[in-house]
């Protein structure tokens, strides 16, 4: 049902409800109700559509447009069978994808738990199976019956699933999927080689490995053995985009990905791919002419740019010096540059961040150009907000890091506080950069595999597993410098951290997403707590009020803001008592609760529908700092005013409140009688507002009203 279907039905059940009330009813009241329950609808989407793209790691551009339970899953190909039991299956706007699992209360791939996620580029055919009897039993004993199968057949494999309503489901899936071929041609290919999870030869000779990139002796022969394991769950859970994703790929990748298929699988496990099949086939192209024209004319681009540009130039040769591609005239610098500008110019927000180039640098030794761009693109957006400007992501995960490092080495913690070591002077610049140029280059790599495929708790889980190797070490420093310079040069044994990082410490997604939630938030209000400072100062110094009544604001304000408020705002919904605790001589009338929207609104400068403590206090500043008769006039006007018009309605209240203003110890009787004889003596106008005809008077008209009435 949609919001407007919703709507409508919760419109008759509440008249249904008013029929035994005289058959009237405020209509505003209601469809403040209606837009309440839409709103509320909207939130439950968003919700989802994020739940979604996280748990398949698609695009945020997608829309989801059904989900449905499914009670078997089957999948066959030349290499693979799969027969699996019940889960949910969701469309959406460019993908289908398929999550076999027993618990569906939080999006969390769990033990046991499969995904498929089948692009519609890659879909050959959609059809509905026979009737057959399913090899396991049903929930209610003995074999089932399988009537309602809707078959997604596609280059590599044919994907079986069994719904309740089939046809509904059946039809949702080929529109869904004839509108993307309509714009398919405008979207961007993959290269056959990721398609297929084929290898891709890298841009060093693995002969040379041990000399070039420092990797152990043993790592060439674990590379082909790994090769070998991977090729043979290919061969069990299928080949290609939509592969099964499960438990014993997870388990191969901690391992590490072999040399030969890190392209393919960083652009898969990443969902680079996905954010590639979902954007136009020319965007990186545009971004990179428009990066060279703003090149050939830094005189015209704004300063913003320019220093982004400058920025990058110095980078280039810092990225990974020792590697010949990224030395002066090596044949990975402009490739790097071309990635690092294009994505300043996809994420204006952003821009450019040191450290970036370095990730970038490592990308480029296994994909190309492009490919480099949607994978940083994709990397990015899993790194929980490290490279904004005011860092919010990097400091509350340096807080979640801390309290890890306090639960598994309390002792190495207490040792850090007592000589004054920081633990974001440590781990910052290792999570910035992905452990690149700070552990053995296998583990390096390793960390992207599994930062791909697991998302940011990798971070931590490497970082710990650093500490706790050189525990006792660390725990002999007696000042900042020496543990900081220890770090630095520290030697590991990439086996024995690999190990550590990837089995020792296995951080529970669901626990850790929670705990940065809340750690998150606690970095947020000690923020607007520092602030406080300075935004008193900036307050006395902007209004009328002392500092002593500012604070006294601030207080009454903090006590009514939400719980789950995470920026320090106030909503409508908690405004009109604040107000009126500080204006207790506003007039209230029978339109009160209209009016305090609207003065909600000349408050919200930016029409954020939320209200900071700044903006608050400012706004109480301009109404209080009205006292001529003119002011007040002007101010009244704008709150009670449709437009450029005042109509009949509002013209007591507006008439209230410039006394209100002017003579705030006189005593107000409302006149309804006084108000109708005045309106009636004045001369008005009409005109269209919405569609519709009014008729009011303008300021001017106003204002020789508010003499008569005095």
């Amino acid at each position: 049902m949609s919001n407007m279907q919703k709507g409508a039905s919760f419109i008759k059940q509440e008249n249904d409800k008013l029929k035994f009330k005289d058959n009237a009813f405020d209509i505003n009241l209601l469809k403040g109700k209606v837009d309440e329950v839409v709103a509320k609808d909207e939130l439950q989407y968003k919700t989802q559509l994020e739940n979604y793209c996280s748990l398949f790691k698609l695009p945020t551009t997608e829309v989801l447009l059904t989900e449905t339970h499914f009670s078997q899953i089957t999948r066959s190909s030349n290499t693979h069978k799969y027969q699996g039991g019940r889960g949910v299956a969701y469309i959406s706007s460019s993908f289908i994808c398929l999550w076999k699992t027993h618990y569906t209360v939080s999006m969390q791939l769990d033990q046991g738990d499969m995904i498929i996620i089948i692009p519609f580029s890659l879909i050959t055919k959609i059809k509905k199976g026979k009737s057959q009897i399913s090899q396991e039993y049903s929930e209610f004993g003995g074999l089932g019956i399988l009537p309602n199968q809707i078959i997604v057949q596609t280059q590599f494999t044919d994907t079986a699933f069994e719904v309740v309503h089939r046809n509904k489901v059946f039809d949702q899936l080929i529109q869904a999927v004839t509108e993307y071929k309509k714009i398919s041609a405008t979207r961007c290919s993959i290269d056959s080689s990721v398609l297929s999870i084929g290898e891709r030869p890298n841009r060093f000779d693995p002969n040379v490995m041990a000399d070039s990139y420092h990797f152990s002796k043993s790592f060439v022969n674990r590379n082909t053995k790994q090769l070998k394991q991977f090729n043979e769950h290919f061969k069990k859970h299928g080949r290609g985009l939509d592969m099964i994703y499960s438990e014993s790929l997870i388990s191969l990748v901690k391992n590490g990905i072999p040399l030969e298929l890190k392209a393919s699988l960083w652009l898969i496990l990443s969902g680079a791919t996905s954010i590639a099949l979902t954007s136009d086939k020319n965007y990186y192209r545009s971004l990179c002419e428009k990066q060279d024209y703003n090149r050939k004319n830094l005189s015209t681009v704004d300063k913003g740019t320019a220093v982004i540009i400058d920025q990058i130039d110095k980078d280039l040769l810092r990225s990974l010096p020792e590697q010949l591609l990224f030395q002066k005239g090596g044949e990975g610098i402009t490739a790097l540059r071309n990635v690092l500008e294009a994505y300043a110019l996809h994420n204006p927000q952003l821009g450019y961040c040191q450290s970036m180039n370095i990730v970038v640098a490592t990308l480029l030794l296994f994909v190309e150009e492009e490919e480099a761009f949607y994978l940083i693109c994709a990397i990015i957006s899993k790194i929980p907000q490290y490279y904004i400007s005011d860092m919010l992501g990097s400091i509350t995960d340096m807080g979640l890091f801390g309290s890890l490092l306090k639960e598994f080495a309390p002792d190495l913690m207490d040792h850090f506080n007592r000589i004054g070591v920081e633990i974001s002077v440590i781990a910052l610049p290792w999570f910035l950069c992905l452990f690149i140029n700070y552990v053995p280059w296998e583990v390096a790599l390793t960390v992207i595999d599994c930062f791909c495929m697991l998302g940011p708790n990798v971070l931590l889980q490497v970082g710990l597993s650093m500490l706790m190797i050189n525990k006792e070490k660390l725990k002999e420093m007696r000042d900042v410098v020496s543990v900081l310079e220890f770090l630095r040069t520290a030697t590991y044994d990439p086996e024995e951290l690999q190990k550590m990082a990837f089995g020792s410490f296995i951080l529970d997604s669901k626990k850790m997403d929670d705990l940065r939630n809340t750690e998150k938030l606690k970095v947020i209000q000690q923020m607007v707590l520092s602030n406080q400072t300075n935004t008193t100062r900036d307050l006395a110094r902007k209004t009328k009020f002392t500092t002593d009544q500012i604070k006294k604001f601030h207080d009454d304000f903090k006590a009514i803001v939400p719980v789950d408020s995470i920026d320090f705002c106030i909503r409508k919904t908690e405004f009109a008592s604040l107000f009126l605790s500080h204006v207790p001589w506003w007039p209230e009338t029978s339109q009160t609760e209209k009016h305090m929207e609207r003065i909600f609104n000349l408050f919200d400068k930016l029409s954020s529908s939320v209200l900071s403590f700044m903006g608050y206090t400012m706004g109480i500043d301009m109404i209080l700092s009205c006292r001529s008769q003119q002011q007040a006039c002007s101010l009244s006007f704008e709150i009670h005013a449709s437009g450029e018009l005042l109509q009949k309605p509002e013209f007591l209240p507006a008439l209230l409140v410039v006394v209100a203003i002017v003579e705030p110890t006189k005593k107000i009787e409302e006149s309804k009688e006084k108000a109708h004889l005045l309106w009636t003596k004045l001369d008005k106008q009409t005109k269209v507002i919405d569609g519709n005809t009014v008729e009011g008077i303008d300021s001017a008209q106003f204002i020789k009203a508010v003499e008569s009435w005095r």
